[in-house]
């Protein structure tokens, strides 16, 4: 998290997002997925920057973070491709996250959706691939 600079008249606050999933393999031949994936991630802010004055305590209707994420093959024939992203906030939603502002963030459970049959996210049909959970063997 960045905090920003409250001596400046820029809003350098912003969060950082990092997402890393690793071995994601093609679901009918196996071989390295080499499309996009879409973490979904559904937020719901509160605030008091609100009302005419901007003083008043408001909550916004949910709200959803996309991200598209590059799947890339690895040199590894036993080990599924590599989807990396590194991002943050504001990048994603400018003027998301407001310097000086103290803000309540309820997150639901993120998703992450595949890239269809063409790979692609931004086209349809897309399913979901994974969803946050615990994992206990």
């Amino acid at each position: 998290m960045r905090v920003g600079i409250p001596a400046t008249p820029e809003d350098e606050a912003d969060v950082a997002l990092e997402f890393k999933l690793s071995d994601v393999r093609d679901k009918t031949t196996l071989a390295d997925y080499t499309g996009e994936l879409q973490p979904r991630a559904t937020v719901r802010m509160t605030d008091r920057r609100n009302g005419p004055a901007a003083n008043e305590t408001g909550t916004v209707e949910d709200l959803v973070l996309p991200a598209t994420v590059p799947c890339a093959p690895t040199l590894d024939a036993g080990i599924g491709a590599a989807c990396n992203l590194t991002t943050t906030l504001d990048a994603l939603t400018p003027g998301l996250v407001r310097e000086g502002a103290r803000t309540m963030w309820a997150l639901a459970p993120v998703e992450v959706y595949d890239g269809g049959p063409d790979g692609d996210v931004e086209t349809v049909p897309n399913q979901v691939f994974a969803r946050q959970g615990l994992f206990v063997p």
